[in-house]
């Protein structure tokens, strides 16, 4: 019997309360990284209860900026704005992205086409 295996029988977890997330799931996405091969009982309930409370906190957020506009339904702006707003949620913001007009966003893609042609021009001119 490993150390590991020691532990695991040693803690006695009658009086947590059950994650939300299955174990198995958590435990298999945090062994996906090949860093760590290794991963306790312990550490994946760890795992699975701070996924929990990081969803708690970023809906809670996104819940406030639904209520504002008077919706009853969080979509996925209410998230951005949360992300963009919140600065605990400042390591998302590459990955959620605040949502923007599709006029604004066909002229931002243009202004870029139009810098990108500029360039081209200079470097073709030296």
């Amino acid at each position: 019997m490993t150390n590991e295996e020691e532990h695991d029988e040693m803690v006695d977890y009658s009086d947590l309360r059950k994650p939300v997330f299955a174990l198995a799931k958590i435990k298999k996405m945090m062994r996906s990284d090949p860093e760590m091969p290794n991963v306790t009982v312990d550490g994946t309930y760890c795992a699975a209860l701070a996924c929990e409370m990081f969803l708690e906190l970023i809906t809670q957020e996104a819940s406030q900026y639904c209520q504002q506009d008077g919706r009853k339904t969080i979509s996925y702006k209410d998230i951005a704005q949360a992300v963009h707003d919140v600065h605990e949620f400042e390591f998302l913001l590459d990955i959620v992205p605040q949502t923007i007009p599709y006029a604004d966003a066909v002229r931002k893609k243009k202004n870029q086409e139009d810098i990108e042609q500029a360039y081209k021009e200079l470097e073709t001119i030296s």
